[in-house]
């Protein structure tokens, strides 16, 4: 074990109030969002290898350091203090909540953000929980955030809720609204949040909780399989599929094998007309369609080409867990939709810990692909025929 590897961050969060401190989470979000995840953000600096946009300057960020750099990093906005872009407001629908709450009562975290080699250890905990304090103590009642699907899970344990249609972020893509009910200590508690314990050493207060619930009825019983029972869950995606044996992932996994796979995938509701996957994106999640349609587009000189359509048990974005290669297509949902989202981590902890199903989806989706590319190289022969004869006439 190297120096390094010995070195453990220093347990107390900091505030970067100097410029020298934040150039280290600048750097530290470079090299994590850019040269590991591979976005293209528009305000990346290459040359100095550091990202930082418009937020940054009215900021607090909180971050934890080892001698080498920072090797976690939140940044938190403050509504009294910040100048919210109007974009930013629309994205995260704050009239509504302006309509009843001031605006020294909001927040808004974001570009969450720990080192590869530390994310085995608690330092995200301990970050987002130092956050979640901080937030409080500066009377926050409500805090948005966003995230990509495959990172919708970490974001609903931590007690984060969809209220309102997502949408799609010029630089990291489709993203899901998300806004933390500061105070709504019952909810920590049914999500078994770290926030739960924080919460309850406060003074109680219901009254922000009961109006969310008034005013996004149709989110506050929205599916988490956390706050769900393992047969309800269930229950919940068979009523979608109507039977595992029409998706062709999921063939010839037993009832028990299809209940471990399935809850441990997010489901996703989507509107007509979002772009689900871009194409030259660079994702790491699959999806599985619960009910609706979408279709797979390309480009060719300047015009949209449709390549298919699919519907419900299909699957798209699969070739995502295997390579890092950009995005081939777009995909645009083509009604309503919902879809069952499935990440490379996750394939990978089946793989070690439930081998025998992994074994199964695998195979699966080999087939798929298989059956895939003999449609494709099919299509190629007819058009290489059809061009031929063209020639003869």
């Amino acid at each position: 074990m190297n120096e390094k590897d010995m070195e453990l961050p220093s347990a107390e969060i900091l505030i970067a109030d100097a410029e020298e401190e934040r150039q280290k989470i600048y750097r530290l979000r470079y090299k994590v969002f850019v040269e590991e995840m591979r976005i293209q953000y528009g305000n990346a600096d290459y040359r100095q290898q550091i990202l930082k946009d418009e937020l940054d300057e009215d900021a607090v960020h909180l971050y934890q350091k080892t001698h080498y750099g920072a090797v976690s990093a939140i940044r938190l906005n403050l509504g009294r203090d910040s100048s919210i872009p109007a974009e930013m407001q629309q994205e995260y629908a704050l009239k509504r909540f302006r309509n009843a709450y001031p605006m020294e009562t909001f927040s808004f975290t974001s570009k969450l953000v720990v080192a590869a080699e530390w994310r085995g250890e608690r330092i995200l905990s301990n970050l987002v929980c130092a956050a979640y304090e901080y937030l409080l103590d500066q009377g926050i009642l409500f805090d948005f955030t966003r995230c990509v699907p495959s990172l919708l899970h970490l974001y609903e344990y931590l007690g984060y809720r969809r209220y309102k249609d997502n949408f799609t972020d010029f630089d990291e893509g489709y993203s899901i609204p998300l806004v933390l009910v500061m105070k709504d200590c019952a909810h920590f508690d049914k999500v078994r949040s770290p926030f739960g314990e924080l919460c309850r050493k406060r003074e109680p207060d219901a009254e922000a909780a009961e109006w969310f619930k008034f005013e996004f009825p149709n989110y506050v019983g929205f599916v988490n399989k956390r706050v769900m029972e393992l047969d309800d869950y269930w229950k919940f995606l068979g009523h979608r599929l109507y039977s595992y044996v029409s998706v062709p992932l999921l063939r010839d996994l037993t009832a028990d094998e299809l209940k471990t796979f399935l809850t441990s995938g997010t489901v996703l509701q989507c509107n007509t007309g979002d772009t689900i996957i871009r194409q030259d994106d660079v994702g790491n999640e699959m999806y599985v369609i619960l009910d609706g349609n979408v279709e797979v587009r390309s480009y060719l000189e300047n015009r949209v080409v449709s390549l298919r359509t699919m519907g419900k048990g299909d699957i798209f974005g699969e070739m995502a867990l295997f390579s890092e290669q950009k995005r081939s297509a777009d995909v645009v949902a083509l009604t309503n939709l919902e879809i069952l989202v499935l990440t490379k981590s996750f394939i990978r902890q089946i793989m070690q810990e439930i081998p025998d199903i992994a074994t199964k989806i695998l195979y699966n989706l080999s087939l798929i692909l298989c059956e895939r590319l003999r449609s494709t190289t099919q299509n190629w022969i007819s058009a290489v025929k059809e061009q031929e004869e063209e020639k003869k006439e």
